[in-house]
Protein backbone atom coordinates (compact mmCIF):
# COMPACT_ATOMS: atom_id res chain seq x y z
CA UNK A 1 0.00 0.00 0.00
CA UNK A 2 1.11 3.34 -0.68
CA UNK A 3 1.72 5.47 2.03
CA UNK A 4 0.37 9.16 0.46
CA UNK A 5 1.63 11.35 2.77
CA UNK A 6 5.00 9.81 2.91
CA UNK A 7 5.71 9.69 -0.68
CA UNK A 8 4.49 13.81 -0.89
CA UNK A 9 5.64 15.22 2.07
CA UNK A 10 7.94 17.59 1.01
CA UNK A 11 4.61 18.61 -1.56
CA UNK A 12 2.34 18.99 1.78
CA UNK A 13 4.95 21.32 3.77
CA UNK A 14 5.43 23.67 0.29
CA UNK A 15 1.57 23.85 -0.15
CA UNK A 16 0.48 24.16 3.55
CA UNK A 17 3.20 26.93 3.25
CA UNK A 18 2.00 28.49 0.35
CA UNK A 19 -1.43 29.02 1.88
CA UNK A 20 -0.30 30.12 5.39
CA UNK A 21 2.76 32.18 4.78
CA UNK A 22 4.49 33.24 7.82
CA UNK A 23 1.45 32.87 10.18
CA UNK A 24 2.11 31.82 13.39
CA UNK A 25 0.06 28.82 13.32
CA UNK A 26 1.47 27.21 10.19
CA UNK A 27 2.58 24.40 12.73
CA UNK A 28 -1.16 23.82 13.49
CA UNK A 29 -2.35 23.58 10.14
CA UNK A 30 0.28 21.60 8.84
CA UNK A 31 -0.59 19.01 11.46
CA UNK A 32 -4.32 19.52 11.14
CA UNK A 33 -3.81 18.85 6.84
CA UNK A 34 -1.43 15.70 7.71
CA UNK A 35 -3.88 14.02 9.76
CA UNK A 36 -6.64 14.94 6.90
CA UNK A 37 -4.18 13.52 4.22
CA UNK A 38 -4.09 10.12 6.64
CA UNK A 39 -7.62 9.75 6.65
CA UNK A 40 -8.53 10.60 3.10
CA UNK A 41 -5.34 8.61 1.41
CA UNK A 42 -7.34 5.23 1.74
CA UNK A 43 -9.59 6.63 -1.02
CA UNK A 44 -6.73 7.50 -3.40
CA UNK A 45 -6.73 5.59 -6.64
CA UNK A 46 -3.52 5.71 -8.24
CA UNK A 47 -5.09 4.89 -11.25
CA UNK A 48 -7.06 7.96 -11.30
CA UNK A 49 -4.75 10.67 -10.98
CA UNK A 50 -1.34 11.91 -9.46
CA UNK A 51 -0.94 11.61 -5.31
CA UNK A 52 0.19 15.69 -5.39
CA UNK A 53 -3.37 16.09 -7.46
CA UNK A 54 -5.38 14.45 -4.50
CA UNK A 55 -3.66 15.90 -1.65
CA UNK A 56 -3.74 19.40 -3.19
CA UNK A 57 -7.99 19.30 -3.19
CA UNK A 58 -7.57 18.35 0.53
CA UNK A 59 -5.28 21.15 1.43
CA UNK A 60 -7.17 24.00 -0.50
CA UNK A 61 -10.44 22.58 1.51
CA UNK A 62 -8.61 22.64 4.69
CA UNK A 63 -7.65 26.27 4.41
CA UNK A 64 -11.30 27.26 3.46
CA UNK A 65 -12.53 25.89 6.47
CA UNK A 66 -9.41 26.98 8.49
CA UNK A 67 -10.19 30.51 7.14
CA UNK A 68 -14.00 30.41 8.38
CA UNK A 69 -13.30 28.46 11.95
CA UNK A 70 -10.28 30.74 12.88
CA UNK A 71 -10.38 34.10 11.09
CA UNK A 72 -13.43 35.43 12.24
CA UNK A 73 -13.17 39.16 13.77
CA UNK A 74 -9.34 39.28 12.70
CA UNK A 75 -8.24 41.94 10.67
CA UNK A 76 -5.36 40.48 8.58
CA UNK A 77 -6.31 37.43 6.16
CA UNK A 78 -3.53 35.77 4.06
CA UNK A 79 -4.99 34.11 0.41
CA UNK A 80 -2.05 32.22 0.16
CA UNK A 81 0.95 34.84 -0.21
CA UNK A 82 1.99 38.49 1.03
CA UNK A 83 0.23 39.93 -2.66
CA UNK A 84 -2.86 38.98 -1.85
CA UNK A 85 -3.19 40.16 1.85
CA UNK A 86 -6.35 41.96 2.43
CA UNK A 87 -8.29 43.90 5.73
CA UNK A 88 -11.36 42.40 6.53
CA UNK A 89 -12.49 44.73 9.39
CA UNK A 90 -16.74 44.74 9.56
CA UNK A 91 -17.48 41.76 7.89
CA UNK A 92 -16.24 38.02 9.10
CA UNK A 93 -13.90 36.10 6.69
CA UNK A 94 -16.96 33.43 6.48
CA UNK A 95 -19.68 36.15 5.06
CA UNK A 96 -16.80 37.74 2.88
CA UNK A 97 -15.94 34.39 1.21
CA UNK A 98 -19.77 33.44 0.87
CA UNK A 99 -20.76 36.59 -0.78
CA UNK A 100 -17.88 36.45 -3.81
CA UNK A 101 -18.73 33.01 -4.69
CA UNK A 102 -22.98 33.82 -4.76
CA UNK A 103 -21.56 36.18 -6.89
CA UNK A 104 -19.84 34.34 -9.63
CA UNK A 105 -21.39 32.29 -12.41
CA UNK A 106 -23.38 29.14 -11.65
CA UNK A 107 -20.52 27.05 -12.96
CA UNK A 108 -17.63 28.15 -10.89
CA UNK A 109 -20.26 28.70 -7.86
CA UNK A 110 -20.82 24.49 -8.28
CA UNK A 111 -17.12 23.84 -8.64
CA UNK A 112 -15.81 25.64 -5.87
CA UNK A 113 -18.49 24.80 -3.54
CA UNK A 114 -17.80 20.64 -4.60
CA UNK A 115 -14.07 21.13 -4.32
CA UNK A 116 -14.67 22.42 -0.98
CA UNK A 117 -16.41 19.49 0.05
CA UNK A 118 -13.67 17.32 -0.83
CA UNK A 119 -14.94 16.44 -4.10
CA UNK A 120 -12.24 15.26 -7.38
CA UNK A 121 -12.13 17.16 -10.61
CA UNK A 122 -13.53 13.71 -12.16
CA UNK A 123 -16.17 13.31 -9.93
CA UNK A 124 -17.25 16.70 -10.58
CA UNK A 125 -16.76 16.19 -14.48
CA UNK A 126 -19.50 13.40 -14.25
CA UNK A 127 -21.91 15.02 -11.77
CA UNK A 128 -21.91 17.88 -14.59
CA UNK A 129 -21.35 16.00 -17.79
CA UNK A 130 -18.45 17.86 -19.16
CA UNK A 131 -14.87 17.23 -19.53
CA UNK A 132 -11.96 17.04 -16.44
CA UNK A 133 -10.21 19.39 -18.61
CA UNK A 134 -13.38 22.01 -18.50
CA UNK A 135 -13.55 21.99 -14.28
CA UNK A 136 -9.55 22.63 -13.78
CA UNK A 137 -10.28 25.30 -16.46
CA UNK A 138 -13.46 26.49 -14.88
CA UNK A 139 -11.94 26.20 -11.31
CA UNK A 140 -8.38 27.67 -12.04
CA UNK A 141 -10.87 30.98 -13.69
CA UNK A 142 -12.99 30.65 -9.89
CA UNK A 143 -9.91 30.66 -7.72
CA UNK A 144 -8.35 33.57 -9.31
CA UNK A 145 -12.01 35.70 -9.65
CA UNK A 146 -11.81 35.20 -5.93
CA UNK A 147 -8.40 36.42 -4.92
CA UNK A 148 -9.36 39.45 -7.25
CA UNK A 149 -12.74 40.02 -5.58
CA UNK A 150 -10.90 39.45 -2.09
CA UNK A 151 -8.61 42.48 -2.95
CA UNK A 152 -11.47 45.29 -3.30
Amino acid sequence: MCNLLEDNLPWVNTLCTKYMGSRQDLEDFKSHCFVKIMQYSPNFDPSRGEGTTFISQIIRSQYFRYLEKNSKNKEFVNLGNSDTAVICKEVTVSEQLTKIIDSMPQDEQEIIKSVLDGKTFKNISEYMGVSVYQVRLTYKKATKRIKQQWKK
